[in-house]
């Protein structure tokens, strides 16, 4: 049973990597025999190559910091409905990504989002705009400590924090249509 899922986490996972611009991603779950447990007698371990021409290596050894976040989506898009944590977090999966790929990564948030709470730190306005709530934080030095707000950001103000994403603080109406398209496009 293993071995069959093990084949279909490998379809699943490289056709998900496919679409988040990692297009020669080989994976696999190796299955191997071990001590009796209370998990059974198999020792399972992923397997991953990145890179065309590279020999799978161990997941656990082999990826840097920006390829985390998306192998980690893949992972969770792929257990989606078999996945039982209701909070997922992704602490600014937009690394060393633009704006191309992320919409293609607000899709699948999104799609996580239909069936777990999914909170996320974002840079990118075509990630942020597929969210269902939109959350502001901010930080500030008061006497000599640093202080963290957060606000919800709702309506124009939406449009103008994700105008604000796009062009800096310097007020641009061509990002504000596009922040408009965006959050028109994603609903």
């Amino acid at each position: 049973a293993r071995k069959k899922a093990g084949a279909l986490l490998k379809k699943t996972i490289e056709t998900e990597l496919g679409d988040l611009q990692i297009p020669y991603a080989k994976f696999e779950c190796r299955i191997s025999q071990k001590d009796y447990s209370a998990g059974g007698q198999d020792g399972v371990e992923f397997m991953i190559s990145l890179n065309a021409g590279e020999e799978v290596q161990p997941l656990a050894k082999i990826i840097s910091g920006g390829e985390v976040s998306r192998v980690m989506l893949a992972l969770k898009r792929a257990l989606i409905d078999t996945d039982e944590i209701p909070t997922m977090i992704f602490d600014e999966i937009d690394a060393n990504i633009g704006g191309r790929l992320g919409s293609v990564v607000g899709e699948k948030l999104a799609e996580i989002a239909k069936k777990h709470q999914v909170l996320l730190v974002t840079h990118l306005p075509q990630i942020a705009s597929f969210a269902d709530r939109h959350i502001k934080v901010s930080k500030s030095v008061e006497g000599k400590r640093t202080k963290t707000h957060y606000a919800a950001v709702e309506g124009e103000s939406r449009v103008r924090e994700l105008a604000e994403m796009m062009a800096g603080e310097k007020k641009s109406e061509t990002a504000t249509k596009h922040a408009r398209e965006l959050l028109a496009q994603t609903k």
